[in-house]
């Protein structure tokens, strides 16, 4: 409807000048004289002695409102060409088919995770209050983590804690939540006085034992995969202090959980 509107009036605004001139008002009929023999008898004629003088239509537009109308014209002329030239475009525009995605959109990235250095998971330990168990580093640049065997074990023996149990169990969540694709390896160390009332033969069984008892329960009770979590004992053979005395022979007796990336 929009577009017909557009044409009528583009048609209308065209039309020459002349043809919206008057042509002047048609003169009157003449009124034939009246018949006096078959008129009814007693009435008189009416009728004008002449006829009246046709009246003259208006006077012809001067030269200077023609030129004024023709450049009017012109103006409306290309007013409407224009509003043409926007209807076409806009039809064209109507015309073409809706564009099709050539490309699938790209996905969108996971934020990245920070890595889980000993500063990081040291706050995270002691926010959900865990404070005494070490967590440094070795030569290699690996996480540690380090249980002390007297808050861990029993003297002599390889059974957890209570405490222990806890502890391990904050650590393992970390782990899960924090570092989901790195391994755990567990190391037993002990100090350098010889076995004398346990059941284990050597300071290396007892070693290989408490670190066996770390792996499991994480697997167990952590949530950590199995091919994820490993074990070994190294008796007296990595002392961190002297066995001289009993500081340091309590600082050995130990259970070093590594992450390896």
């Amino acid at each position: 409807m929009r577009h017909f509107a557009l044409i009528c009036l583009s048609a209308a605004l065209l039309l020459p000048a002349s043809c919206c001139q008057t042509a002047g008002t048609v003169a009157p009929e003449k009124v034939a004289p009246p018949d006096h023999e078959s008129a009814f008898a007693g009435w008189e004629s009416t009728a004008p002695a002449e006829s009246a003088a046709p009246q003259e239509g208006p006077a012809a537009p001067t030269a200077d409102e023609m030129e004024a109308l023709r450049k009017a014209n012109r103006k409306l002329a290309a007013t409407v060409e224009k509003l043409m030239g926007e209807v076409e475009k806009m039809k064209a525009e109507a015309a073409k088919p809706p564009a099709l995605a050539t490309e699938a959109p790209a996905p969108v990235e996971a934020p990245a995770r920070a890595a889980l250095t000993a500063g990081v998971l040291r706050r995270l330990l002691l926010a959900a209050g865990v404070a005494d168990l070490q967590v440094g580093t070795d030569r290699e640049g690996r996480v540690v983590v380090t249980m002390p065997a007297s808050a861990s074990f029993p003297s002599g023996k390889a059974t957890l804690t209570r405490g222990a149990r806890a502890r391990l169990g904050i650590l393992a969540s970390i782990l899960v939540r924090e570092a989901p694709g790195i391994r755990v390896r567990a190391e037993g160390h002990t100090d350098s006085d010889p076995i004398r009332k346990s059941a284990w033969k050597s300071n290396q069984e007892l070693s290989e034992a408490r670190a066996r008892a770390v792996a499991e329960y994480l697997v167990a009770k952590g949530g950590l995969s199995p091919e994820r979590v490993e074990s070994a004992g190294f008796g007296d053979t990595r002392p961190v202090a002297s066995n001289r005395t009993r500081e340091g022979k309590a600082r050995n007796r130990r259970v070093e959980i590594v992450l390896v990336p």
